[in-house]
């Protein structure tokens, strides 16, 4: 323990760029009668709910409610991102294998494919109250909101469409 006389002490953090949390050093400063100066190591620890898995999921896997669950964790011990909550996580598809009781991680997810390459598509195209639907395949895989090469079943034309949702695709005119 460290015991130094002074009546006014001030601590202040050393280094403008360090983190707050985890190893770091603590200058505290006495600016008494007799002035001084000392760097002090501390840990940090900060605690707060993030995103565990509740069971082992294996690459591909669509994340659901019962498939995590969110836990009081370290900060200061995570060595990767962490997500703090839940509606982050679900309706996403896993990027690769994560064991139970792991942290999910950004990283690890991506939004699920809705269409693979080679599917049959319904492109639609609207302009106020008319909508055009055609057929065409799928030029190479889409996830929602991605823009997709669609090659037209009837005119062999190709086509950039919107991935709308499974199977569906919009075009603009």
């Amino acid at each position: 323990m460290l015991r130094l006389a002074c009546r006014t002490e001030i601590i202040e953090m050393a280094g403008q760029n360090q983190k707050a949390i985890g190893r770091l050093n603590v200058r505290v400063n006495c600016q008494g009668r007799v002035p001084w100066s000392k760097y002090v190591p501390v840990v940090v620890r900060m605690f707060a709910p993030v995103l565990m898995s509740t069971r082992p999921l294996a690459r591909g896997d669509l994340i659901g409610a019962a498939d995590v669950e969110m836990v009081e964790a370290d900060l200061s011990t995570l060595r990767q991102s962490y997500l703090q909550e839940s509606t982050l996580a679900v309706g996403l598809e896993v990027k690769r294998a994560m064991p139970a009781n792991s942290f999910v991680s950004r990283e690890a997810l991506a939004q699920p494919l809705l269409i693979k390459r080679g599917d049959t598509v319904v492109m639609s195209a609207q302009s106020g109250p008319v909508t055009i639907r055609q057929q065409g395949i799928a030029m190479q895989n889409g996830e929602l909101g991605a823009q997709i090469p669609v090659r037209n079943t009837n005119s062999d034309i190709v086509v950039r469409a919107v991935v709308t949702g499974p199977g569906q695709a919009g075009v603009n005119f």
